[in-house]
């Protein structure tokens, strides 16, 4: 009797560890610069794969990443997970290669149907990058946002590195649009069109548009 307990019991722990492995072997890792990029929508540039904004190597407080998306603020990336993601995780800082260009503060944040579920402290170039680690199970819609601390948006150059959602099963992540954007501009009330640096960006309270001020003084002007 004892020695079918025992056998009884082996078969339970066997198919618990069994289920175990199994379940661990179906979540599959997803990079994010793996993900079709077009629907990033930020204010100035383009995001890039694998690259800073502005195509260099991401480089955050002098660590170089290989993998990870480089966009610019502000920013909003919407990743639908249709419920199947376990975890997301990343390394999120201002790229170096704006040196002193950029002195104002830059915050991350990861937002999951609409519920915040992790902020990051004020970044500044140079500095470590701050490390992402958070449970995505259950949400459909992951909203990734990295948003200037002031209306001064210019060399705004951020990076997501070594983003990377772990899915259940054969699920398949997909970044889409913003919702419900307005027809003629961003959703954040930025002209499309942003113009390059060297000029600074700051946001006019009263047209919600880049209003965009010379370094070197002299009257704004607004990016038709």
């Amino acid at each position: 009797m004892q020695s079918h307990r025992n056998f009884v019991s082996s078969l339970v722990l066997g198919a618990c560890l069994a289920g175990g492995f199994a379940s661990a072997a179906r979540a599959a890792d997803v990079w994010l610069d793996s993900l079709d990029l077009k629907n990033v929508d930020q204010d100035w540039g383009k995001a890039q794969a694998k690259k800073s904004v502005d195509k260099k190597p991401i480089t955050i407080g002098g660590k170089k990443f290989d993998r990870g998306v480089g966009t610019h603020v502000d920013s909003e990336m919407h990743v639908a997970l249709d419920g199947q993601g376990e975890r997301f995780t990343a390394a999120v800082g201002v790229d170096d290669e704006v040196g002193d260009n950029r002195r104002e503060e830059v915050t991350f944040e990861v937002v999951g149907d609409g519920k915040s579920l992790w902020k990051s402290a004020p970044a500044k170039v140079k500095q470590p990058p701050q490390v992402v680690d958070v449970s995505v199970a259950g949400v459909k819609d992951l909203a990734l946002l990295a948003k200037a601390a002031s209306d001064d948006i210019s060399y705004g150059h951020v990076d997501w590195a070594d983003a990377k959602l772990t899915m259940s099963g054969d699920a398949k992540p997909k970044l889409v649009g913003i919702p419900s954007p307005p027809s003629d501009c961003s959703s954040r009330g930025f002209s499309t069109s942003a113009p390059r640096h060297p000029t600074r960006m700051t946001r006019s309270p009263a047209s919600r548009r880049p209003t965009k001020v010379s370094p070197h003084g002299g009257a704004p002007s607004t990016p038709k």
